[in-house]
């Protein structure tokens, strides 16, 4: 920097060289050049450079830059990258040597070398696409999502992305489908008997279908869904085309959507299911479970009985002419003995008469 007469400064760059004068002596000899405003364009520059590379290492994803070389070398991480996945830059130079593909999963290392040979055919620089993968970390795979974009700047052509971290998610979203998948194997151990399991929301008049076994649980289910996963829709529309006229009125009684929200005891009941060749007989079981929100559901299950009923009504038919048989028994038995004592007395009373 030099002064000027007002006594600012100006920044300079001299270009010179040393020479010798016509009496032998050594001198400079130079040009200068007033670079005010390049130092000052420069400095704007930087202080723009500063202000961005301190938003990418405080965004809440981990950015990265790669060039489209094989592998896809790294030409930038920031530090939120690194502690997303718990490396060092030097791990990640002598680990994965460096190159984005090395650090996915064997099943996902192709999806960089399709999106840019995608983006480039079609989209070209600019184009922003989410891509979702599993990335090596210390403690194991990752899943993230990458927002990645192909980028041209000069000459080169690289792409950057910014992950997001949402491995806790899938594995509380694998641990629920785990326990839903390990509750739909118990009701089907438990409900083995019933060819149709339904869950109804009392407070929503929703149904939600756990178990739907052979014909007789396809038919319910359709009737479901006809009826909008209704329960008010579909105990009226079952009962008229399904259950006989001796049974559907209590059925429609029974099982309606009043009944169930004021019922607080676990009950059943059996109806008559109509069919071509004649009536089947199905047993309703209807349990109550209290949800972790306070609402209350029913869970219905309903199966066959009619081989039980038919063979509670043999034995009770049974019973009855047993019960016929020994009756007639017993009154045989009773002529006889009255008969015996009819014709025991009358040779006493002679015998008698004689003393």
């Amino acid at each position: 920097r030099m002064p000027r007469k007002d006594g600012s400064w100006f920044w300079t760059v001299d270009k010179g060289k040393v020479i010798q004068t016509e009496d032998g002596k050594l001198a400079i000899i130079s040009a200068c050049y007033d670079m005010t405003s390049f130092v000052e364009r420069h400095k704007k520059l930087e202080e723009k450079n500063m202000l961005s590379q301190a938003t990418i290492d405080n965004i809440p994803g981990g950015y990265h830059r790669c060039s489209l070389e094989v592998g896809n070398p790294f030409l930038y991480i920031s530090d939120r990258f690194l502690t997303i996945l718990g490396w060092t830059r030097e791990e990640i130079k002598t680990k994965f040597h460096n190159k984005f593909d090395n650090m996915l999963h064997p099943d996902d290392r192709n999806l960089s070398t399709d999106y840019t040979a995608r983006i480039l055919d079609t989209c070209g620089h600019g184009f922003t696409q989410d891509q979702i993968y599993l990335l090596l970390g210390k403690d194991g795979y990752h899943w993230v999502t990458d927002a990645t974009t192909l980028v041209k700047s000069g000459n080169q052509t690289f792409f950057q992305g910014n992950i997001t971290d949402f491995t806790d998610f899938v594995k509380a979203k694998e641990k629920k489908e785990q326990e839903i998948e390990l509750q739909r194997e118990i009701i089907e151990g438990l409900g083995k008997e019933y060819f149709s399991v339904l869950a109804v929301e009392l407070d929503k008049d929703r149904v939600l279908s756990y178990r739907e076994s052979g014909e007789n649980g396809k038919i319910i289910s359709d009737f479901c869904r006809k009826c909008g996963n209704r329960w008010s829709k579909i105990i009226p529309s079952y009962a008229e085309m399904m259950v006989s006229d001796n049974t559907n009125g209590e059925f429609e009684k029974q099982l309606g959507l009043e009944t169930l929200r004021s019922q607080e005891e676990d009950y059943s009941m059996t109806y008559e299911f109509k069919l071509e060749t004649g009536i089947n007989y199905h047993q309703v079981r209807v349990a109550f479970v209290k949800k972790k929100d306070g609402t209350r559901m029913a869970v219905v299950g309903t199966r066959n009985i009619d081989s039980l009923i038919k063979k509670e009504r043999m034995q009770e038919e049974k019973l009855k002419k047993a019960y016929v048989a020994a009756e007639n028994a017993n009154k045989a038995k009773t002529e006889f003995l009255n008969n015996m004592s009819h014709d025991i007395r009358t040779p006493m009373n002679v015998i008698l008469g004689y003393n």
